[in-house]
């Protein structure tokens, strides 16, 4: 392959076609069960095995001179790849407006099927390149760009149990046992309940017959109530599944209080490498360093050995040595620390915000007035509350990172004010 030095990144997506997944199953002692699946479990494996029946897919490219190449428009790029670099594309078509909702539902319902892989809509570019300049941010979601999902495809189940799951924060999650349902290529046999308000107000009961769909193609859910199997109530646990603790009800959720519950610990660790966009790590290794007692809390990834790491199921020293690389740098910013420690409904963007409108140190929050908190974009009476118990809560934690040496840096000072309030109207 012959790629033009000016070309600054060539993007493109890996698939498994029909015919590739087969003749790969035939070299596998255990055969892959879905393409979409298959293609990212092979595309993650160290040893290269099975990638060269992998199928990369292009659909944009970026160039250091595009003029030089005469490209013009999103339509030009498409060409190029295809005709100039002889590289395969994804499909696609020049549409004017008054076709796109028609084209788009003779893909979902026409083409889709015939494809070979797996797609779960289109995605719609304005052809000029003009405007793209004039309104896309680098950075930033694209505004001459836009995906357009084709309808979850949907089957008929029974629900058989209901399981409960402390997944993030202090939440716990219902999680549907359906009778085993072939959809899109994979056996659903578990579906999303949400939680208890949504289950009663949809009238979930075991024993249901429900109409299930995989929202994007991706998550399992429990649509509908098709047929109800007698006046049955759902029975909510009375203590944690993971501590034993009671639990109780609070608005529209099931949770834990209990401190020092096992799973909240492992969900702020996974939280804290979340957010610090640390690699090669995750749930399962995370709870397998808990479950050794060498992690318990986010101080731990800045104390650790990697003699200590290494001996686990699946890690090995190159691996330990790996992830503790990535904690020698203990610089954090407020925003990443206020995500980090995982407060209930206190995600990365809503640590932008706050830490936005002024409140970028602990103690400014702490000593904030709680309605100039509540006042935030986004936060509300119950988000405040939230966000001030959960720093109360976890004081221990906060604490510890400081003496292993955490240090929250200070967000970058504005250049200068001499513009502060002034309108500017540019022709």
């Amino acid at each position: 392959l012959s790629v033009p030095t000016e070309v600054k990144s060539l993007r493109g997506e890996i698939v498994l076609v029909k015919e590739d997944f087969d003749a790969l199953n035939l070299t596998l002692k255990k055969p892959l069960k879905n393409q979409r699946n298959g293609a990212v479990g092979t595309t993650k494996k160290l040893t290269g095995e099975g990638c060269g029946f992998l199928t990369v897919l292009h659909y944009d490219i970026v160039l250091v001179n595009e003029l030089k190449y005469r490209i013009f428009t999103p339509l030009h790029k498409m060409n190029y790849i295809k005709e100039s670099l002889n590289l395969k594309t994804v499909n696609f078509e020049l549409v004017t407006n008054e076709f796109i909702k028609d084209y788009f539902l003779y893909y979902q319902d026409s083409v889709r099927a015939t494809l070979g892989y797996d797609i779960d809509g289109l995605v719609l570019k304005v052809n000029d390149s003009n405007k793209v300049e004039l309104f896309d941010e680098e950075g930033k979601n694209p505004k001459t760009q836009m995906a357009w999902k084709f309808e979850n495809q949907t089957g008929v189940s029974t629900i058989i149990g209901i399981d409960w799951q402390l997944k993030k924060g202090n939440r716990l999650s219902p999680v549907a046992v359906i009778e085993p349902l072939e959809l899109a290529g994979v056996t659903i046999q578990n579906a999303t309940l949400n939680n208890p308000a949504w289950i009663e107000e949809n009238g979930i009961h075991i024993g249901a017959e429900v109409l299930v769909s995989r929202r994007n193609d991706v998550i399992p859910s429990i649509d509908a109530v098709l047929k109800r199997a007698g006046n049955v109530d759902v029975v909510y646990p009375k203590t944690c599944p993971e501590c034993g603790e009671p639990i109780t009800r609070e608005d529209r959720f099931l949770v834990c209080n209990n401190p020092k519950c096992v799973a909240k610990a492992i969900s702020i660790l996974d939280e804290w490498c979340t957010v610090l966009e640390v690699k090669d790590i995750g749930l399962e290794r995370i709870r397998l360093m808990h479950d050794a007692g060498i992690i318990q809390e986010p101080k731990d990834f800045y104390a650790a050995k990697a003699e200590e790491i290494a001996p686990l199921e699946k890690m090995g020293m190159k691996s330990a040595e790996k992830i503790l690389k990535q904690f020698e740098s203990k610089k954090v910013t407020m925003v990443q620390f206020l995500a980090g420690i995982n407060i209930d409904d206190i995600s990365i963007k809503m640590a932008e915000k706050i830490v936005g409108a002024g409140f970028d140190t602990l103690d400014k929050i702490l000593d904030a007035d709680y309605d100039d908190i509540a006042k935030i974009d986004g936060m509300g009476p119950a988000k405040t509350e939230q966000l001030i118990n959960g720093i109360l809560l976890r004081t221990e934690i906060i604490e510890n990172l400081i003496l292993v040496g955490v240090e929250i840096t200070a967000p970058a000072a504005a250049a200068s004010d001499k513009l502060a309030g002034l309108s500017f109207c540019l022709t």
